[in-house]
């Protein structure tokens, strides 16, 4: 019995002890002259969107994010000066969160990006035209047009025979965006996708005069060169990015 105190007792001092010394280290931390220049910085904080979501379908939030004033400390300990490039901020996820609802399906990035996304279906030129050009894109990867040294973004397009073992391919070379079309073959945790425009050669006006911030627009492989540059022309004039599906419709800003 004396044995079972003497550990109690091991226990409850090692607890208060940890407790106490970790008390001392925050109260000299508060003392420390970068902590007070790092706290200068804690109202460079950014309030978190939340997704909307309507029947089946959804918007994805964006996360807030506050300066994590103990990590930019350490950061610029270990720096030896203070820095504002090494401010550290965490992430606050939404209160209703893409992550929390992916039985839904994404019909739009968040318009507050001020972007928008080309999906390709593979085309060779187009590819050619956009890498030329700068443009980030995503492409709608088979097997047999899936290469190692693809610069672009690529989501899983295989019917379900070949599904799984592209999907080996891309987590193998860390470039699976877990993505999917709807309409599709998908697997189970994948972000379900439908398309706003599908951009084809007969098409060009319609998509062009109705564009708006977080639309996802597959481009048709039978769409020319100079249909997809007229329409990265009235994106342009809109201010609006283009980004790799992936990234609009990601949570972070």
């Amino acid at each position: 019995m004396k044995k079972i105190f003497s550990y109690l007792g091991l226990i409850s001092f090692m607890i208060f002890s940890f407790y106490f010394t970790e008390k001392i280290a925050i109260l000299a931390q508060s003392k420390d002259p970068l902590l007070e220049q790092i706290r200068t910085y804690s109202d460079n904080k950014t309030n978190y969107v939340n997704a909307i979501i309507k029947d089946d379908t959804i918007i994805p939030g964006l996360n807030g994010s506050e300066l994590d004033e103990i990590k930019s400390l350490m950061n610029m300990k270990k720096a030896g000066s203070f820095s504002e490039s090494f401010l550290i901020y965490k992430s606050i996820l939404p209160e209703i969160s893409l992550k929390d609802n992916l039985d839904k399906t994404i019909i739009k990035g968040n318009p507050s990006k001020q972007a928008i996304s080309l999906v390709l279906e593979y085309n060779k030129d187009l590819i050619k035209y956009l890498t030329t050009n700068n443009i980030p894109f995503s492409v709608l990867t088979t097997l047999s047009n899936y290469s190692e040294n693809n610069k672009y973004e690529m989501i899983n397009y295989e019917e379900e025979d070949n599904y799984k073992t592209l999907d080996k391919l891309l987590d193998k070379n860390n470039s699976n965006t877990n993505i999917c079309l709807k309409n599709s073959y998908c697997s189970n945790y994948k972000y379900l996708v439908q398309v706003t425009h599908n951009l084809s050669k007969n098409n060009l006006i319609t998509i062009k005069n109705s564009i708006t911030s977080g639309d996802i627009i597959l481009v048709s492989t039978n769409t020319r060169s100079e249909d997809l540059a007229i329409l990265i022309q009235q994106i342009r004039s809109q201010n609006l990015n283009i980004m790799p599906l992936s990234k609009l419709i990601s949570e972070d800003y």
